[in-house]
């Protein structure tokens, strides 16, 4: 019995940290900014002032979009 409670609570576990992992990902995870049709030299100032690590950029042409 104690052997099925284990492998119980292990699977609970993997559940727990699967559903943790999701919700982190939807809510909290990096804020992603793209920056469309910028000059190179606008990105790259906006993109050294950035000090939070959460924060990610992309430069984006406006072909692309």
């Amino acid at each position: 019995m104690t052997k099925r409670k284990q492998i119980t609570g292990v699977v609970l576990l993997a559940a727990v940290i699967g559903i943790a992992w999701t919700v982190w990902n939807h809510t909290a995870s990096t804020t992603r900014i793209a920056l469309v049709n910028f000059q190179p030299f606008q990105t790259t100032s906006i993109i050294k002032a950035n000090t939070d690590k959460f924060i990610r950029y992309k430069e984006i042409p406006l072909e692309n979009v």
